[in-house]
């Protein structure tokens, strides 16, 4: 998974399971960023990447 952060600042992530669990913790920098994804198992997921002021959570299927 690619991801672009387009400010100044760096954002934390996580990846959740459908169930809301865990899998993984992301510390995100200004830039591209590529995530590797196959280590999960199919299904549904949830990244939620996060500032100072905002959240946003998106979902995606590896």
């Amino acid at each position: 998974m690619t991801v672009d952060i387009y400010s100044s600042t760096s954002w934390k992530g996580r990846i959740l399971d459908a169930n809301g669990r865990l899998i993984q913790n992301l510390t995100l920098n200004p830039g591209t960023q590529q995530i590797a994804l196959n280590q999960l198992a199919e299904g549904i997921y949830f990244m939620v990447l996060e500032n100072k002021s905002k959240t946003y959570t998106y979902r995606f299927m590896p």
